[in-house]
């Protein structure tokens, strides 16, 4: 069974170690049975865009937070940002031994039912 994210969003420092991220995707990791990974995935914001995350049984969300960068140097004549790109991060605890998934889904709030794009991460609990 799945197990969907919640959604606490606060501002924070990226996680530097045990990161995964896009150029994971579709991948395979193996951690060990009480191991944290945090996954980083930008999200566009100014768009309405933000991934939904759910897990399998051996995972669990411990947290999920949103870092907002500090400076934007893209904005457009007279004033507002032109591009807001954020970067979300849940940890991930290992609970379970077995083959788990993570997956995620980038959905605009303003396009119902259309998904942007997909990630996949299986992770193998040792």
């Amino acid at each position: 069974m799945m197990q969907p994210a919640t959604s606490s969003f606060t501002n924070w420092s990226p996680s530097t170690t045990d990161n995964y991220g896009e150029s994971s995707n579709g991948g395979t990791i193996t951690v060990k049975l009480g191991d944290t990974i945090h996954l980083q995935l930008p999200a566009r914001v100014d768009q309405g865009y933000i991934w939904n995350l759910t897990v399998t049984d051996g995972l669990n969300i411990t947290s999920e937070r949103v870092y907002t960068p500090q400076q934007i140097s893209s904005l457009f004549s007279g004033s507002g940002l032109s591009k807001l790109e954020v970067t979300q991060e849940w940890d991930i605890k290992a609970v379970k031994p077995g083959t788990q998934v993570i997956l995620g889904s980038y959905k605009s709030s303003a396009e119902n039912g259309t998904y942007d794009k997909a990630y996949k991460l299986t992770v193998i609990v040792e």
